[in-house]
């Protein structure tokens, strides 16, 4: 039988949650915050591969909730392991997240760190779930069975804004594998979805493999991108923060859901 979030959390005194603003880790947060109190700690990090959008709203709906909310500056882009962004690029990520986070537990005797997995993600491939491991970093969503949809119901029930917030993974993800990362290119596809946003779409991505940036929306927002003026203003935006080519893809993406 599967125990409840407060029964996991019951094994600790105090927590700290790595935050990233995305409704896994709010939701987890929440709980802690119910649970402990002042004994919670929310703990995001400052990285290149956050987009700023991201860091401020983690960083409002902290303050909202009354959090705790504490801010570090990782070092993966110091590690060239990361900076050549293989297939476990995730790994070294999370690694230098949850180092960070281990230092900040001991400074604070804090005797729990813990992550948003929810129980959809154990089946697929995170590499970041091995170094959970190697840092005894706890999953209690996962470990009460929470799957998405049972995640955002309970933001729903919470009153969060979080609740119907699409997935938004590093910017990082948005290099193809293999091709160096570099934290121009980061800022530019930063620069590049921000300006999507002010145009009105909900769901896209902004991909590049070293040479162009190609540009996703999802299905319904398509027929919109592809007005021949919008086109223009995407394709000429692109080219001026620096992308040497950009091109507009008519398959839709469909990489980020509500599941």
């Amino acid at each position: 039988m599967k125990k409840t979030i407060p029964e996991i959390f019951s094994r600790y005194q105090s927590i700290a949650i790595a935050y990233s603003g995305g409704v896994d880790s709010a939701v987890l947060m929440e709980s802690a915050h119910r649970h402990y109190g002042e004994n919670a700690f929310a703990v995001i990090a400052d990285s290149a591969s956050l987009p700023r959008s991201e860091f401020e709203s983690a960083q409002s709906l902290a303050k909202e909730r009354g959090w705790n909310l504490s801010v570090v500056q990782t070092k993966e882009f110091e590690d060239h392991r990361y900076l050549e962004n293989p297939v476990n690029r995730c790994y070294f990520c999370k690694s230098a997240l949850f180092e960070k986070m281990n230092q900040f537990a001991i400074d604070h005797q804090l005797d729990a760190l813990a992550y948003g997995e929810n129980l959809d993600d154990e089946f697929e491939i995170r590499w970041g779930r091995q170094a959970a491991k190697e840092y005894e970093v706890i999953a209690p969503l996962r470990e009460a069975g929470y799957t998405k949809l049972m995640v955002r119901a309970l933001a729903r029930e919470w009153g969060m804004e979080v609740a119907e917030k699409v997935a938004s993974p590093c910017l990082s993800s948005r290099i193809q594998t293999g091709v160096s990362i570099q934290k121009g290119d980061l800022e530019r596809v930063d620069q590049g979805e921000s300006f999507l946003r002010d145009l009105g779409f909900k769901i896209f991505r902004i991909r590049f493999d070293g040479i162009r940036a190609r540009v996703f929306v999802a299905k319904n927002e398509l027929p919109e991108l592809l007005k021949r003026d919008i086109q223009d203003r995407v394709i000429t935006f692109l080219m001026g923060i620096g992308f040497k080519e950009a091109v507009i893809s008519e398959i839709p993406y469909q990489g980020a859901s509500l599941r």
